[in-house]
């Protein structure tokens, strides 16, 4: 069970070193992938990056794997909206918009 998913996080000043964990549920694959998360600002470029060690194994497309990585240390430059992507071989295969920020700096 998720709880409390989010996508608002009102951090008070920056630059910000936001800590995370991300939990991914993916099916389709098969072999053996690269994985990156890239965070990007409202205008589409990266403004962070980070590769796992290893890589995922996906042997068999129909059956679903968990993905959990506690703990990341995300850094964020300014108030703004992000938007978080996984990617595996360099294919983005999810993403989760994120407002990071106070409500005051945001609605600026």
């Amino acid at each position: 069970m998720v709880l409390g998913p989010t996508s608002h996080l009102p951090i008070p000043a920056f630059p910000a070193a936001v800590q995370l964990s991300v939990y991914a549920h993916v099916t389709g694959g098969h072999g053996n992938y690269d994985m990156e998360f890239v965070l990007r600002g409202a205008d589409g470029d990266p403004v962070w990056r980070w590769t796992p060690e290893g890589r995922l194994v996906h042997p068999d497309p129909l059956t679903p794997q968990q993905l959990l990585f506690h703990d990341l240390v995300v850094n964020v430059p300014q108030a703004g909206r992000y938007e978080l992507a996984l990617l595996a071989d360099g294919q983005e295969i999810g993403r989760q918009p994120l407002l990071i920020g106070s409500s005051e700096a945001l609605a600026n």
